[in-house]
This record gives C-alpha cells, structure tokens and sequence, in this order.
C-alpha cells in the first residue's frame, strides 16, 4: 500500500516537472528599448515668414538653447509668441511640435527730456527725422533754448531716426551786453549783465571834451529799440537791453536855475534862464537884470565881463563873472552874488 503511494507521488512530481518545461515563459534574448518621443521646435520671422532657427527637443524638456533674435535694419525685436501670445521661453516645456514666431516692431521709441524732466515722450518710425517728432522749443527762465542732442552732440532738424533714441535740451545763460557810447564811434563802457539783474545808467559831465566843459549827459537811447532812459536810473535788465546806447546831451548852462542863496541887492530876480548857441558860443539870458549878454563859454570860474540892470530908474553897470560847476551858477555881479541851482533841463538834447 505504502509502496503505491510512493509510486504514485513520483508519478505526479514528473508530470509536474514536464508541465512546467512545457509552458513556462520565454524570455526574448534582444528586449527593444523604450522608445523616444521629440518634438520639432521652429523659430520663424513674422514678418518674412522664413524659418530662422529649430531643434528637435525631447518630450517634457525645455528648449536646448534659447536663440538670439538676429537684428533687423528698421526694425527691433520685441518679443516671441506662440500662437500670438507672448511667452517667457525660459519656462517653456515642449510636449507639441511647435512654431514660436519672432515679434519685430518698426515702431521706434523716443523722449526728449528738458532739465532733468520728461518734456515728451512717444514713437514713431525708424528714418523719421528730428524735425518731424520734435516738440516745441522748451523755455527756461534765464535761459536761452539752444538745441537737442543725442549722446551729448547736438543734433540738426534733418537728423534721421535710427532707434529708441534719448534727446537731451540744451540751454545757453542769457547775458545782455550793454555798450555805452557817447558818440557814435567812442565807446565809453561794456557790461554784460545776466537777465533780472540791475544795471544803472551813469551820470557824466564831459569836460576837457571837445573844447569846452558845458557838455552833460542827461540821458541813454539805444540806438535799436529807441528806448531811452535818464541818467541816474536803475532798470532790471531784459534781454532787450542788450546793444549800442548812445549818451545825449545838453549844454550845461542851458535851462532854468532857481536862487537858493542871495547876497547883495535883493531887487534882482531870482531865477534865471540861460541858452546857449552851439554855433556862435553866445549865452543869453533873462530875468535877472533888463539886459544880459555873454559872448564867452562857462568854462569854471571866469570873468565874463559887465552887465547893467535898473534899480529905481537908476542904470546900474557892474562887472560880471560866473563860477559854473554843472548844476550850479554863481554869478558875480559888482559886489552881490547869486547862487543858482538847476531845477530843470532845456527839452531839447544831441548827440554829438
């Protein structure tokens, strides 16, 4: 009994071992590896449509490298797009085939910018020139507009628009410069004076000065606008004061003098007038006595000869002389004196 057990066990362990043999699995000798999927990434121009650049990039990788995007005359690369949406190529992952497309722009930033500010700013296209985008010509106080530079060298209106483009204002300090004259071809000062600062307009007496010393400045013209102003006058200088005034003058002992002091006869007037003939060298004048008539010129103190005035009916002659210094007479007459002080010129002044 035992014995056919054993038997019938080997039996079954045989069996076994053959259904195994029979069906177990094959295992191939060359197993295939793992297949490789890439993409096709390429790199086009928008605006030609030519392919520029392309890799083959593996799934689920970014780009091999990141392209530069070539230069094109009249044109600055903005940007790439995929599907007309800007994209960051740094954080792409390729899982398609793709086409990203090179964004160009003819469209040119510029500024212009005016002490230190924004004056304007906008864009325009590559070759316009200055003068078709400048704004007008900025102001600074004080200051005079000279021009707009580039890079620090002042630019022309036919300057052409090359790319983003910075344009700086210039600006010159106005300074006027005022030239006394006192004839025509004798300069007498020169000034340069900023804008708002003062300037005041000499008082001079000429003597020793073409013979004689009655000549006085009363006042400045300038010779291009025609203003003028009196001697002893502070302006605040404007840009146009600048140029030639010439000085105008009168002959000093012309116009009205009123007595401030009397010593002597008191029936002599008090004011006098006197004139002077510029072609006969005669002063006249009247009021102090009936008649007086001097054929000399002022020239300091100096005897100019006699006089005679009436007093009660009675003719009186005296001998006359004068101390003239400017705005001041004293006349002489016998033993009385008069001391005039000048309260107003004669209307009428010259050039010389």
């Amino acid at each position: 009994m035992v014995k056919k057990i054993l038997i019938s066990l080997f039996i079954i362990l045989i069996c076994a071992g053959c259904g195994y043999l029979i069906f177990r699995p094959i295992k191939p000798e060359n197993p295939e590896e793992p297949k490789i999927i890439t993409y096709l990434v390429e790199f086009k121009d928008e605006q030609s449509g030519e392919i520029i650049f392309s890799q083959e990039i593996e799934k689920n990788n970014p780009l091999n490298e990141i392209p530069v995007a070539p230069e094109k005359n009249g044109y600055w690369f903005v940007d790439f797009k995929i599907d007309g949406e800007t994209v960051d190529l740094n954080e792409l992952i390729i899982n398609r085939n793709l086409t990203i497309v090179l964004n160009y722009s003819d469209m040119f930033a510029y500024s212009f910018e005016s002490d230190g500010e924004i004056y304007l700013s906008g864009s325009c296209k590559y070759g316009s020139t200055l003068a078709e985008i400048k704004p007008e010509d900025p102001t600074k106080d004080g200051y005079k507009f000279i021009g707009w530079t580039l890079n620090g060298e002042l630019i022309s209106d036919s300057y052409i628009f090359k790319g983003r483009e910075k344009f700086v204002a210039v600006f010159e300090e106005i300074t006027v410069t005022i030239d006394l004259y006192l004839t025509e071809t004798q300069k007498d000062t020169t000034t340069i004076k900023k804008l708002g600062e003062n300037f005041w307009f000499p008082i001079m007496h000429k003597t020793n000065l073409y013979g004689n010393k009655v000549y006085k400045v009363v006042s400045w013209v300038n010779t291009q606008t025609g203003e003028e102003f009196p001697i002893d006058t502070t302006i605040t200088v404007e840009e146009s004061h600048g140029g030639i005034w010439r000085a105008k003058f009168i002959l000093t002992p012309t116009g009205t003098f009123t007595c401030s002091q009397l010593v002597g006869n008191e029936d002599i007037s008090s004011e006098i007038t006197l004139n002077y003939d510029l072609e006969t060298n005669i002063i006249t004048s009247s009021k102090i006595t009936e008649q007086l008539t001097v054929n000399k010129e002022f020239d300091g103190s100096m005897t100019l000869g006699s006089t005679s005035y009436t007093v009660d009916g009675v003719t009186i002659n005296e001998n006359l002389s004068a101390n003239y210094n400017y705005d001041t007479l004293i006349l002489y007459i016998g033993n009385n004196s008069y001391t005039f002080t000048r309260t107003a010129l004669p209307e009428d002044s010259f050039y010389l």
